[in-house]
């Protein structure tokens, strides 16, 4: 079964361009909790604000391992590796992510752990992103 979701578009100086971002229901201490990720299939692994982590997830940082992601900017990042209960449609999924103590850090969800169970499809003619589920 396939999981769609719309694909957005948005205004930068060059024009007009896609823009996959999408609501991912994410479990909380107050059950599933959607937020808006950027699907971003350049990324390694998933990432969220270490706020969020903290406040929404429960997480304790003092008991994650810290490390340094490096980006586009080029200058180090310090996060904290953990897990992150996400649900794509009803399919229920654990991905390792990272918790970062940038500011303004996007919500960022990656290849690691999601394209071992998913293969996703940017239909620009649809304007839709379509997860199927790969059966193993």
């Amino acid at each position: 079964m396939a999981v769609e979701f719309s694909l957005g578009t948005k205004v930068i100086h060059f024009g007009r361009v896609a823009n996959p971002v999408i609501p991912i229901p994410v479990l909380t201490g107050a059950g599933y909790v959607p937020f808006d990720f950027l699907i971003d299939t350049g990324a390694d692994c998933s990432m969220i604000p270490a706020s969020i982590a903290t406040a929404d997830l429960g997480a304790n940082l003092k008991r994650c391992p810290q490390d340094v992601f490096f980006g586009i900017e080029g200058t180090g990042v310090r996060v904290y590796r953990g897990w992150l209960p996400i649900k794509i449609g009803p399919y229920p999924l654990r991905v390792r992510c990272v918790f970062s103590t940038q500011a303004h850090s996007p919500l960022i969800l990656g290849r690691m752990d999601l394209f071992r169970h998913f293969s996703i499809t940017f239909d620009n003619y649809r304007h839709v992103i379509r997860f199927n589920r790969l059966t193993r």
